[in-house]
């Protein structure tokens, strides 16, 4: 499922198939335009993340992009923090792994 598309936003952000089996394990994988390495984004460091600071740490720490704070804001609303919220969903019913 996409979170974020390049026909309005800067980001393509989609939880990706790349995750692992445990909750702590599922990627939000994140694409910024132009630039042409992803971006993988933890379940278990992203439930930690608070403010766009927060985010642009993370992201900084993988890749040097030139994003403004208006797209972390974006990224950390439309994204982030909706997809912290449906691997939380997901794993209520399924317990700690996930079948494929």
């Amino acid at each position: 499922m996409a979170y974020l598309r390049w026909i309005c936003s800067n980001w393509y952000a989609f939880w990706t198939s790349l995750s692992g089996e445990t909750k702590e394990d599922q990627i939000l994988e994140v694409w910024y335009a132009g630039n042409l390495e992803p971006i993988f984004l933890y379940y278990s460091v992203l439930k930690e993340v608070k403010t766009i600071e927060d985010l642009k740490e993370i992201v900084k720490n993988q890749v040097n992009i030139d994003a403004s704070d208006k797209d972390y804001e974006e990224l950390l609303e439309e994204a982030a923090k909706p997809f912290v919220k449906d691997v939380e969903e997901e794993f209520k019913t399924k317990g700690d792994k996930y079948e494929k």
